[in-house]
């Protein structure tokens, strides 16, 4: 028994030396690693900037290990006296700091730009996904509040409104309301509320048959439409230019049925 421990301990002794042996060998990989910024004027915000490079890395096997634990990112200290410019890679940049070699990379430079920061209230326009179930519409949304909007000036200038995430209306049949969360993903921008409320307005298709006056004469034209739409009309109102025959009908209700060739166009 006292030998087989012996064997045992000299096997890990061994064991022991060879990884040492093996992690003081130089060593290298390819290895995307993250751009992080700093700036101090607190009135600057980012509006452009390089968020990766991609680098061979070099080092021993201490090293290397430590790196690939740590994943540290390149950090850049900006104080805005540059709206923009390139900045030299190098891996004194790294925190938390490493003793590696980068080389090479790719881009051997990272590009920036700075821009002021403003504030912007904008409505929400809610993106909507699907479809109701058959036999039903969906006619529209509503939303319980505008956000204000916080970032670069050169962004918020060109937008007049911002969206959510999306909401699913698969298979809906009725109205419902949902907490969206809005959409600010690669934008730079802050938003509050970061959810608003919104209502989602779907209802039942439904078939009628009504009258279309034209002077003095009527017709009678199947239409479809939305259920809220179409239960209060008793009739409809239809015009004459030329050869051709124009009916009034609402947004969202088309004609089925005709006993002529009509022309729609809404109220």
């Amino acid at each position: 028994m006292k030998e087989f421990n012996r064997l045992i301990l000299a096997l890990l002794i061994s064991l022991i030396i060879w990884a040492y042996a093996k992690l003081n060998e130089d060593y290298q990989f390819v290895h995307r690693i993250r751009v992080e910024y700093e700036i101090s004027n607190k009135n600057l915000t980012l509006l452009e900037g390089t968020d990766s490079v991609t680098a061979l890395v070099s080092g021993k096997g201490f090293d290397l290990l430590k790196f690939k634990f740590e994943n540290p990112s390149l950090f850049y200290f900006l104080d805005g006296s540059k709206l923009e410019g390139t900045l030299e890679i190098s891996p004194s940049n790294l925190k938390p700091s490493q003793n590696v070699s980068l080389n090479p990379i790719q881009p051997k430079v990272i590009t920036y730009s700075l821009d002021r920061i403003t504030k912007k209230i904008l409505p929400v326009s809610p993106t909507i996904r699907g479809n109701p179930k058959l036999g039903y519409i969906y006619l529209g949304w509503s939303v319980s509040e505008n956000v204000t909007v916080e970032g670069p000036r050169r962004i918020l200038e060109n937008l007049d409104s911002i969206p959510t995430y999306p909401i699913d209306i698969t298979g809906k049949t009725r109205d419902f309301e949902v907490l969206a969360e809005v959409f600010t993903e690669g934008l730079n921008l802050k938003v509050n509320p970061k959810k608003v409320r919104v209502f989602i307005m779907i209802d039942s298709l439904i078939t009628r048959t009504v009258p279309v006056f034209l002077g003095d004469t009527s017709i009678n034209v199947k239409i479809q439409g939305p259920s809220r739409i179409l239960s209060p009309i008793v009739s409809l109102r239809g015009s004459r230019f030329g050869d051709s025959i124009f009916v009034e009908v609402p947004e969202n209700v088309i004609i089925l049925e005709s006993p002529m060739n009509l022309k729609q166009k809404g109220y």
